[in-house]
């Protein structure tokens, strides 16, 4: 089991690349990062979602490797996958996987596009809270941020 040194709650996956600190963990480089959560896709029908990241994600849904967009490139690099979403369906759980190495910018984007939908970054409103949830000053998706150090 891994202690997260810092969490937050985040309402989208859109961090660009950049040479601060990634998403609020005060760290530039050597960064692990985990969101997990549930996502509301709008529709059934098949659906291309995306990671770009520097440097390396993957990206499951209900706990399948969907993207593995894994590397150390130079800038931001994006990679799909494909799923089929059902009407009884359209709730899923994912969780994406975030690491930046020791050298450059970091960044990671997560975006998607589907039925009646172009490509886009998946917003707040599709990251899923259960009605029959309370949640007091948090939501459902969180990232969050093991303490590993080199």
């Amino acid at each position: 089991m891994h202690l997260a040194y810092s969490g937050e709650c985040i309402s989208q996956i859109n961090f660009s690349q950049s040479t601060s600190s990634f998403a609020g963990s005060g760290k530039t480089n050597n960064v692990i990062a985990i969101f997990a959560g549930q996502l509301r896709f709008p529709s059934a029908g098949s659906w291309t979602l995306y990671t770009a990241s520097q440097d390396g994600s993957k990206l499951y849904i209900d706990d399948e490797v969907v993207i593995n967009n894994d590397g150390v490139p130079k800038s931001m690099k994006e990679k799909s996958g494909t799923i089929d979403v059902t009407e009884v369906g359209l709730i899923k759980e994912f969780r994406l996987e975030y690491f930046k190495g020791d050298l450059g910018a970091n960044g990671l984007i997560l975006k998607w596009k589907g039925p009646g939908k172009s490509k886009s970054v998946v917003q707040t409103t599709n990251f899923y809270t259960p009605t029959d949830v309370s949640i007091i000053g948090l939501p459902a998706y969180a990232i969050s941020i093991p303490n590993v150090s080199r």
